[in-house]
């Protein structure tokens, strides 16, 4: 009985565990699905500035002779296409943060899951021990009536 008992309260240290887990999974699974969001709007934000900058028009101060405006529209050009370099850096940068937390969001909905068997495993086991448990109690109430049923008869036998 005693057994019983104290795999009965170790089960239920194990469950309380493995729900304070998976309450702090689902903590960090909403963190970085909020992280996911902002990274994926920072993602469309560069698309529109990239897309911007593709379709921008050089803006020439005065026109004075074609040599001066060819060399402005250069130096724009070479402006444009290191804006576009480092345009593109910084979106593959967001899009590799966003796979990192799809990765980790998918490994912590696997490790939740896991956590809910083990879960269903724990609550198997305290309702097998919990079952054990009542059929020794009501195992040692038969044995006590029995005893006392003993102990009236010998009684009984020892006054005659």
């Amino acid at each position: 009985r005693l057994i019983l008992l104290r795999n009965l309260a170790n089960a239920q240290k194990k469950t309380a565990k493995i729900t304070r887990q998976s309450e702090s999974s689902k903590e960090d699974l909403a963190t970085l699905q909020l992280q996911s969001k902002v990274l994926e709007k920072g993602m469309k934000k560069l698309r529109k500035e990239n897309g911007a900058l593709l379709n921008a028009k050089p803006e020439v101060k005065g026109k004075s002779t074609d040599a001066c405006e060819n060399e402005d529209l250069m130096k724009y050009k070479l402006k444009m296409v290191r804006d576009l370099e480092e345009t593109r850096k910084k979106f593959e940068k967001m899009e590799k943060l966003v796979n990192e937390a799809r990765t980790k969001m998918t490994s912590m909905k696997s490790e939740m899951m896991k956590m809910k068997e083990e879960k269903g495993l724990v609550n198997e086991k305290l309702n097998n021990i919990r079952t054990s448990l009542n059929r020794a109690n009501g195992r040692i109430e038969e044995l006590t009536s029995e005893m006392a049923e003993m102990e009236k008869n010998a009684t009984q036998r020892s006054d005659h």
